[in-house]
């Protein structure tokens, strides 16, 4: 029995099964861990990803063929689209978080709400409920 490693751990099932095929058509036998449960609950599949497993003795035949794969795919899309720019530099964070102070209602609507039902309180006052007595003399 052989020992079986990690080759990668990907987010996506769609990759994943991209990968696996890859090794599978390669000769390299493969079998994708958590897969049956990213099916199941998209959330574990974000949080903790799906491993990619190969046999011990394989490792190294199926890191060559992933890391030439993605060599060729980089080296495709550069030829259709041009070189990579770098990531931009996002600088307006503020905005996001302006955003996010605005957008849960309770911080801005939970003074208004407050000031109102103190006005209600006001209006609405008990009257003195003690019988009126004339006095006669």
């Amino acid at each position: 029995m052989t020992d079986i490693v990690s080759l990668a751990r990907v987010n996506s099932l769609e990759q994943a099964r991209v990968i696996e095929g890859l090794l599978e058509a390669n000769g390299v036998p493969v079998c994708l861990g958590e897969a049956e449960m990213a099916m199941q609950s998209w959330d574990y599949m974000i949080n903790n990803g799906i491993r990619i497993l190969v046999p011990l003795d394989c490792h190294e035949e199926a890191r060559a063929i992933v890391m030439e794969a993605e060599a060729v795919a980089a080296l495709s899309l550069e030829a259709e689209f041009g070189a990579l720019e770098p990531p931009i530099q996002r600088r307006d964070r503020w905005v996001a978080w302006a955003y996010l102070v605005l957008s849960f209602s309770m911080w801005v609507f939970l003074p208004v709400y407050a000031v109102i039902l103190w006005i209600e309180s006001k209006r609405h006052r008990p009257r003195d409920k003690s019988p009126h007595t004339s006095s006669i003399a």
